[in-house]
């Protein structure tokens, strides 16, 4: 599949919906992702592939660890790729007792 948008939430950096429009990018046939440190650059292209294959390598099946995506402030995440021909779409919701939520990070 050649994705043409991502739309991603609640994972890593991306707190908020984001949607990245690659039509733009692949005009020119090559295009980079360019950030500082921490702007979410690696988080784009795990999102693409847990989409795709289901897992990545830092979230894989061995690990048995499907939170370690999520956004610390975030309580579902959401990643949405495709084309004009194929939509995939990956939708998890986090529910947790207030009291298992350390008191530091209760908001």
């Amino acid at each position: 599949m050649l994705p043409i948008q991502l739309t991603i939430e609640g994972i890593y950096s991306y707190q908020e919906r984001q949607t990245i429009d690659f039509t733009q990018l692949t005009d020119a046939g090559l295009f980079g992702i360019f950030g500082s440190v921490g702007s979410g650059k690696s988080s784009i292209l795990e999102a693409i592939t847990y989409a795709l294959y289901g897992e990545t390598e830092r979230l894989n099946s061995r690990d048995k660890r499907t939170y370690n995506m999520m956004n610390l402030k975030s309580n579902r995440f959401y990643i949405r790729i495709g084309n004009s021909k194929i939509m995939k779409t990956v939708c998890l919701k986090l529910r947790v007792n207030s009291n298992e939520i350390p008191k530091d990070l209760r908001m």
